[in-house]
């Protein structure tokens, strides 16, 4: 019968460790997309708005 060894629950814990990190790490990257996206949306349509200023002002 084999015996877990304490080497066996630190590689163990190690991974479970990275795989957090890099699903934590993943998740942020993830979230900073979508905000990234959002804020170019935001830009365009103040840009937009801008350009329909300046059409109201010449009309």
């Amino acid at each position: 019968m084999p015996f877990i060894t304490i080497d066996d629950t630190r590689k163990v814990l190690n991974t479970a460790l990275l795989n957090y990190k890099k699903d934590h790490w993943q998740s942020k990257v993830e979230k900073l997309l979508k905000i990234t996206a959002y804020e170019e949306n935001l830009k365009q349509q103040i840009n937009t708005i801008r350009q329909l200023k300046l059409a109201l002002l010449r009309a």
